[in-house]
């Protein structure tokens, strides 16, 4: 599988290949943190390479994310989703907490992970779009990121809301599955108007409805006994 996914991607990496390899060689076979030195190091290359050149793939070198996200989508629906089959998508968005002061999109803003009230933390958000597939050595469905984007929030930036950078990711898989169906899942902050536009054929009401259906465990009745009278006044 993963010699297969690394010669898909190598005609979008072009140069960038090799750098590519040990780097995801150090994701997998490193411990702790991955950090680029940490994986250059797990790689087996901290003493053979400097580590500037890890730093390099992703600050100068030329490659384009969509186009590799997009090679990561038609090889994981080759491998994991039937001929003809439905593609599910799953959109959601992640903070990364960062905190200096030159790391560019990094604002104060929801973090759904941290603790407390405010629920909020600094960093970069991303929303992030993932194809949900069945592996075999799981009893349960995953999902695979493919594509991303930065989001800045309102009023210091110009990426739009999350929601319209969602419908965008998943326009781009509509373009490379074009013969199939696919369906779109998300959690409720991602209703809005930018669903609109949806095939009419579409097999679940579109996002932007006033009152869609809703999903998930439903809740239990209360029962009599649960019921407590309410007290009096005085």
């Amino acid at each position: 599988m993963l010699g297969s996914l690394g010669e898909a991607v190598r005609h979008v990496l072009i140069r960038s290949f090799a750098t590519m390899v040990a780097l995801v060689t150090g994701v997998l076979g490193g411990w702790g943190p991955r950090t680029v030195t940490g994986m250059w190091s797990a790689a087996g290359l901290a003493e053979r390479v400097h580590w500037s050149r890890a730093h390099r793939f992703f600050s100068r070198a030329v490659w384009e994310f969509d186009a590799v996200g997009l090679v990561l989508a038609r090889v994981v629906v080759a491998a994991f989703v039937p001929d003809g089959g439905a593609v599910t998508v799953a959109v959601d968005d992640t903070l990364f907490h960062r905190y200096g002061k030159t790391v560019y999109g990094a604002r104060w803003q929801h973090d759904g992970s941290a603790k407390g009230r405010d629920r909020i933390g600094r960093g970069t958000n991303f929303v992030i779009c993932g194809i949900v597939v069945a592996v075999p050595f799981l009893a349960r469905q995953i999902c695979l990121l493919v594509l991303f984007r930065l989001h800045i929030p309102k009023g210091t930036g110009k990426t739009g809301s999350k929601t319209a950078q969602a419908r965008g990711l998943v326009d781009l898989l509509a373009t490379v599955f074009a013969g199939r169906r696919i369906h779109v899942v998300g959690d409720a902050a991602y209703r809005g108007p930018a669903w609109r536009g949806l095939p009419s054929d579409s097999p679940s009401p579109p996002a932007w409805l006033p009152t869609p259906c809703s999903t998930g465990r439903p809740r239990r009745a209360p029962a009599s006994a649960d019921i407590r009278p309410g007290r009096g006044r005085g």
